[in-house]
């Protein structure tokens, strides 16, 4: 489909008639190369999907979506849309466009002049208001997906996620479409619709003309909830070369309510040039003002395909072919849909907040009752206080209370999820022989319960006089696995290993009970209230696991009971600096695991 002085590795299969020549690209769906058509005697551009995706589990979905996009394709037929020539079985073939993609042309320019910009918008409005003609929404509209030929004539590709029915979650919890650029209710609802690429288009158009996207951020939430909460910075603030004529278009453009926005992509352009025509003429009132500025949400992950920055303008440059299959943005976002209010218009603030955990895919209760599967936005929320629960196979459940203020900026409440650890209890006859644990010395038999991490583990069970004994174990999430080690003695003159039954060596790891002396903390305070959990009233208790080693340092914290990140932090670095007067066992000083466990209340 495009060609941009890539020189992609060649290739020997064929398709049908056409032969490939050359790897243009790949993304997570399917393959784009560069073939010769013998019947025609000219080169094209060929499309089929990845043998492994189609063959793994669901790959049935990815199939259809590319039949989908081969018959939506296949349907139009404009100049400025790319041509499909023909389609075949798990494959079509495209005219092959040399030239540069226009997010290339921002990465290298920032932004274009109004002159620059019409003659690329109108026959790309012109090309969208034909595929609507057809019934085919494009859902992806954005510039790595517009190609500028060498003759400077701009051509729409990669309708890999046309929309004929109406869903944007596939069945692996991929999200279909590029976050920046969709419209509000493709966000919340899954809607496609004419007006959502007619959004798409504004965003498009908006940082042609201004060289920054309307709605950023640090995360891929952060960007979601502004589409779907915020209004972008006025294009007259962002560029002073632009008039307030150009905020009024580009306030009806991004509208969030899609009834407000123009009808037709050629009748923003129009409004765009100062043309008056019936459609560009009058700007209804609008439901909500643009903001002087943007807000900027707290930084969570960091997501190159949506954050703004002088590394990504560069880097994004060097992203030349969007082989359709690559336009999926695989984000896991299950539930999103409560982020946007059933009707657009603005009412009361209600309070809001924003619940995310890592990994995502828990599942998120409210006052006890589920919500959904993080990440989840909810602007309904009463104000007042809640406790929020997130629950996921294989991870410690988490829970904090928090309260709500209305018209508050929504700051996420987040949770890192801990795995659910394994334990495993060891026995012996003779009693008191040595236990290793792929290969760590960790106490004396009967061991109950030790913590372990899910999977393999080898088991070493020693003592002296006697054959060691060893087994192999898997170690499943939650339960509990127990081995009893009866040992052999060595014969006579035979060599043994291990030390003698009931002796305890300096630093060995052994369970707290009779005979252990506790460790005793002598420097380091609780953790402090943070300032950002004391503004949002966070509240809960945080449990953590450690090992207090016979120097009296603290090692591999672990929490074991979670109030979410920002107080499980908060716990989890002020233990770092502690010192203990260390445990004994027999006189002897050794490693112990120590519960520490903290409760957080905010100040009356």
């Amino acid at each position: 489909m495009t060609e941009e002085n890539i020189q992609g590795e060649v290739a020997t299969e064929t398709f049908g008639r056409y032969e490939a020549r050359a790897r243009l690209g790949e993304g997570s769906m399917g393959r784009v190369y560069r073939a010769f058509d013998p019947l025609a005697q000219r080169e094209v551009c060929v499309k089929t999907p990845r043998p492994e995706i189609v063959n793994e589990e669901g790959g049935a979905d990815y199939v259809r979506r590319f039949e989908r996009e081969a018959r939506a394709a296949a349907l139009l037929s404009h100049p400025h849309i790319v041509t499909v020539h023909d389609v075949g079985e798990n494959y079509f073939v495209m005219e092959l466009l040399t030239g540069v993609t226009l997010q290339r042309i921002l990465a290298e320019r920032g932004s274009l002049g109004l002159d620059e910009a019409l003659p690329i918008l109108e026959p790309l409005a012109d090309a969208l208001d034909h595929a609507h003609s057809k019934g085919i929404v494009h859902r992806d509209v954005k510039p790595a997906n517009i190609m500028i030929l060498t003759d400077g004539r701009p051509k729409i590709m990669d309708f890999g996620v046309a929309h004929f029915e109406s869903s944007i979650v596939t069945a692996k919890g991929e999200f279909l479409g590029s976050p920046s650029y969709m419209a509000p209710e493709q966000i919340a609802h899954g809607e496609a619709t004419p007006r959502t690429d007619l959004f798409s288009l504004g965003v498009v158009a908006y940082e042609m003309l201004t060289g920054h996207r309307p709605f950023t951020g640090d995360s891929v939430t952060g960007v979601i909830y502004r589409v779907v909460n915020e209004e972008p910075m006025a294009p007259s603030q962002a560029n002073a070369a632009l008039t307030a004529r150009f905020d009024e278009v580009f306030r009806r453009a991004l509208s969030k309510d899609p009834a407000a926005r123009f009808s037709t992509a050629r009748g923003f352009v129009d409004a765009l040039a100062g043309k008056r025509t019936a459609e560009s003429g009058s700007f209804p009132a609008m439901v909500a003002t643009m903001a002087p500025s943007p807000n900027v949400l707290p930084p969570e992950i960091e997501t190159h395909d949506l954050v703004e920055s002088p590394a990504r303008r560069s880097a994004v440059g060097r992203t030349l072919l969007s082989p359709g299959f690559g336009v999926a943005a695989v984000l896991g976002l299950a539930l999103i849909g409560a982020a946007w209010a059933a009707s657009v218009t603005r009412k009361p603030p209600m309070a809001t907040m924003a619940i995310e955990t890592q990994p995502s895919g828990a599942n998120v209760l409210i006052d006890g009752a589920p919500v959904g599967v993080s990440p989840v936005f909810r602007q309904d929320m009463t104000p007042g206080p809640h406790t929020v629960k997130v629950v996921r196979d294989g991870f410690e459940s988490a829970e904090v209370g928090f309260e709500l203020v209305a018209g508050a900026e929504a700051v996420p409440v987040r949770f890192k999820l801990q795995p659910i650890a394994a334990f495993l209890s060891v026995s012996s006859q003779p009693v008191g022989s040595a236990v290793s644990i792929d290969d760590l010395l960790v106490g004396n038999t009967p061991l109950t319960s030790l913590p372990v991490g899910p999977g393999s583990h080898s088991v070493r069970v020693e003592r002296e006089g006697f054959k060691p004994w060893s087994r192999a174990i898997e170690a499943a999430a939650g339960e509990e696995a127990s081995l009893d080690a009866v040992l052999e003695p060595a014969a006579k003159g035979e060599a043994s290993q291990g030390r003698p039954g009931g002796w305890v060596g300096e630093g060995d790891l052994v369970e707290m009970g009779p005979g252990v002396k506790v460790p005793q903390r002598i420097e380091g305070s609780p953790a402090a209230y943070p300032r950002v959990a004391a503004r949002l009233k966070l509240h809960g208790a945080v449990g953590v696991e450690m090992i207090v080693t016979e120097k009296g340092e603290v090692i591999e914290p672990r929490v074991v009971e979670s109030a979410g990140e920002l107080l499980d932090q908060a716990v989890i670095d002020a233990i770092a600096s502690w010192k203990f007067e260390p445990a004994q066992k027999d006189g002897v000083k050794v490693r112990v695991r120590y519960r520490y466990r903290q409760e957080f209340k905010p100040n009356p």
